[in-house]
């Protein structure tokens, strides 16, 4: 099999992994098959989620991408700024400094 349909053939299957680990209240668990969900999502990995599913909707438009970025997208901005606080700021300029950890279970 040549390399760029390898390559076509893995990215839909990780992309149908991601839609299909997504819950249904739009987000995403840090851990995911094999390994056992953990119900721990925070707004650093999230937020690589719905970059990458943006990149993609924006090459292919697809309705599913979409609808998943919105969710994604809309779940990131309720545990942002209404259900959680964000933790203090501990001086550090990365971007690990400002995580938000919400507990799903």
């Amino acid at each position: 099999m040549k390399s760029r349909t390898m390559s076509i053939l893995l990215a839909r299957k990780a992309l149908n992994y991601t839609l299909n680990n997504q819950w249904s209240d739009g987000s995403f668990d840090n851990n995911g098959s094999p390994e056992k969900p953990m119900g721990l999502i925070d707004n650093y990995h999230t937020g690589f989620v719905l970059r990458i599913l943006y990149s993609i909707w924006t090459i292919k438009c697809n309705n599913l991408v979409y609808n998943a970025l919105e969710k994604g997208y809309n779940f990131l901005l309720r545990i942002r700024f209404q259900d959680i606080q964000p933790q203090e700021n501990t001086g550090s300029t990365s971007i690990h400094a400002q995580r938000v950890y919400y507990k799903k279970y």
